[in-house]
Parts: C-alpha cells; sequence; structure tokens
C-alpha cells in the first residue's frame, strides 16, 4: 500500500484582514464577561492558552412541538462561515489541505518508529512527533498567511489577534492511539473566518502498523465535503434502533464524565451498538462519510472540532451542543448526526446535559483568543 501523500503546491497569498474586537456568541444565551486568565506560565516553552471565562444563562427556546413541525434540515442553525472575506475560498482550502497534508507526512515519518512520550497530564499523553508536526503545519500557514491567527494544541495562540482568520490545529488527534500504534489518529487543520468554520481538512491514518495508509478529508463552508477527492454524505439511517454511534471520554472523571457514561450504557442498549475511538475529528469524518450515524463529546477543544464540524455539516448532517442550542467552536459540548435522527437523539441527550448546567457545571465558551472578532 502507498506510504506517501502526494500533493504538489507552491502558494504564496498574503491578507491584511483586520476587525474589531471580539463579541462573544450571542445565540439564545447571555454572558458576563470577564478578562481572559492564562492557566501556568508555559507549556513545552509556549506561553498558555487563555481561557474565557463567563456565566452562561441558557435558554432552550426551541420546543419539542416546534422541532416536530420543521424538516430536520431546517430545525437548526448552521454553523459554516457564510463568507471567507477577501481571500477566495478556492486558495484557502488548498493552503488547508497542503499545512494538514504536510503534517501528516511528519506523521507518517515517525509512525512505525518507537515514540518519545510525555505528558501533560496523568493520563493525557504528547509526543515529540505531535510538536514536529504542528511546526510543519505552522511553516505552511505562515509562509502563506502570516497575518493570520493561529491556535494550536501544542503552541498555542499565534499571531494577530484582531485577524478575522484563526486557524485551529490538531496536529496529531488521537496521540494515545499513535502512541500504541492503534488507529485511529489524524491530522486536523480547520480555518473560522469571524468565528465560523470556512474550511477544513482531516488526514486520518488507516490501516495499522506495517499497513498505514491515509484518507483525506476536505470539506468548504457551502461547497461540500469530500473523501480523496470524491463527494461524501452523512447517513439517512432514521432510526436510533439501526444506528452504529460514537462518542469521547475526556480525562477528568468528573460530572461530566459520569453522565456520558450513563449516556453511553443508555445508547448502547437503544441501537446497534456505541464505539470510542479516541479521536474526535476522526469521529466526525466518520459520520461525514455516512459509516456512523452520530457522534457526541463533553469538553472538546477548538482545535478538536473546528475541521470536523464543518465536514459533517457540508455532508448533509446536523451540529448543535449536546442542550440542543447553536454551536460555535469555543463550546464545551458537541452533537453531530446525519441530521435525521438529531432530534431523536437530543431527546436523551439534552436533559442529562441540562441538570449538569443546573448543578453549575461550567460550559461557557472557552479557548478563544483574546481580541479574536466573531461574526455571530
Amino acid at each position: 500500500m502507498g506510504r506517501s501523500l502526494l500533493f504538489s503546491a507552491n502558494i504564496s497569498l498574503k491578507s491584511s484582514c483586520h476587525s474589531p474586537s471580539c463579541s462573544l456568541p450571542s445565540y439564545n444565551r447571555s454572558y458576563q464577561c470577564v478578562p481572559f486568565s492564562f492557566e501556568g506560565n508555559s507549556h513545552n516553552g509556549f506561553p498558555r492558552i487563555p481561557s474565557i471565562h463567563a456565566k452562561p444563562a441558557r435558554n432552550l427556546s426551541t420546543t419539542k412541538a416546534v422541532l416536530s413541525e420543521l424538516p430536520y434540515q431546517s430545525r437548526y442553525p448552521k454553523i459554516g462561515a457564510s463568507s471567507t472575506g477577501p481571500i477566495p475560498l478556492n486558495q484557502l482550502i488548498q493552503v488547508v489541505e497542503t499545512a494538514a497534508k504536510t503534517g501528516a507526512e511528519v506523521v507518517m515519518e515517525a509512525v512505525n518508529k518507537p515514540r518519545n512520550i510525555t505528558y501533560k497530564g496523568l493520563t493525557d499523553l504528547v509526543t515529540d512527533t505531535d510538536q514536529m508536526s504542528e511546526a510543519a503545519i505552522l511553516e505552511v500557514v505562515n509562509k502563506n498567511f502570516g497575518d493570520h491567527l493561529i491556535l494550536g494544541e501544542e503552541g498555542g495562540v499565534i499571531g494577530d489577534s484582531h485577524s478575522d482568520y484563526l486557524w485551529c490545529i490538531d496536529p496529531l488527534d488521537g496521540t494515545t492511539n499513535f502512541a500504541h500504534g492503534y488507529p485511529s489518529f489524524a491530522v486536523s487543520v480547520g480555518v473560522l473566518f469571524r468565528g465560523r468554520p470556512a474550511a477544513a481538512a482531516v488526514v486520518e491514518f488507516v490501516g495499522g502498523p506495517m499497513a498505514w495508509n491515509t484518507r483525506t478529508f476536505s470539506a468548504t463552508a457551502g461547497g461540500g465535503a469530500f473523501c480523496n477527492g470524491q463527494r461524501i454524505h452523512a447517513s439517512q439511517t432514521d432510526t436510533v434502533e439501526r444506528s452504529l454511534l460514537v462518542t469521547g471520554f475526556g480525562y477528568e472523571h468528573d460530572d461530566a464524565w459520569s453522565t456520558n457514561i450513563e449516556l453511553f450504557k443508555e445508547f448502547t442498549d437503544v441501537s446497534r451498538g456505541v464505539r470510542r475511538l479516541g479521536a474526535a475529528a476522526v469521529d466526525m469524518c466518520h459520520v461525514a462519510l455516512g459509516i456512523v450515524e452520530a457522534y457526541w463529546e463533553y469538553r472538546l477543544k477548538p482545535w478538536d472540532m473546528a475541521a470536523g464540524v464543518l465536514m459533517v455539516e457540508e455532508a448533509g448532517g446536523t451540529v448543535t451542543c449536546m442542550d440542543g442550542n447553536k454551536f460555535c467552536v469555543f463550546d464545551r459540548s458537541v452533537l453531530v448526526s446525519n441530521g435525521v435522527l438529531h432530534s431523536k437523539l437530543l431527546e436523551r441527550i439534552a436533559p442529562p446535559t441540562e441538570k449538569l448546567i443546573s448543578k453549575g457545571f461550567d460550559f461557557s465558551p472557552w479557548f478563544k483568543p483574546e481580541n479574536y472578532h466573531t461574526d455571530f
């Protein structure tokens, strides 16, 4: 099987995109904003990513009665960007794909070699491959859009915080799987325009030790989703009983983790099964590909979601928070589905999520760079 990632692009694009100071999402929520705070001083030689602290006022304003009267495509707001500003979409996606494939070449070079593993937490791994992949991706982005803002899992916030463009980079999504030589893992690159996903690419590693290969997912807002250049679509399965579902669990064993354990049990009992693969970008691409019907998880980060959510929406699926509210990539929960099943899934997922909120669990936006402007 082929082991190389082929691409040819010599792109030199520049953009000067500056907007007024950021505004937080206003969809069915109100916020009391306070200044950002940094969690510690540094991480791997980079400044810590600032966290935003806000107190949400939730209101599920859409009733089941109203939802039942609407076609599923119209029940939930779109999350993709309506514009890409002064940069043409085809040029933007070309750089996104090149960046993701460049990072994936670094991962492919290391995939059958011994790992140099360190820890960000008790069980939260990071390898030198994560860091080298991110450095390779940053080189591509900076060469073409040196004035854009970047949010990387390893490097934090880099660039002009007043840019309309924010690149969300996960240089190795599923590091634990990679460290063990176990699929699934991927390189994920998504770019936002004024806070909304505009273009995305995910390079998924498939196969296994001594047989690794890749497939590349890509999507643009309004332009559809593709796998290896072929248009893809979410499934049309319309019952939970006939669905294969996917979820994920974070490293913190808190109330959200316990709540999702119960959801895992419940859906395992009523569906064809629930999988836990350990790579959010891959999970969402599988929903877009139509091989699973839905994926949900609490406490993901923007770099986990920015590419995958656009892939799902452009494949005909639906994206919301787990309580049914409109989604943005700075939210702390996500539910993506084929669209047909979304309301049925929310009937089971929204109530325990609302219970977490009522208990004071923080679902306010986080990891939103200071001064980054969002067009919500």
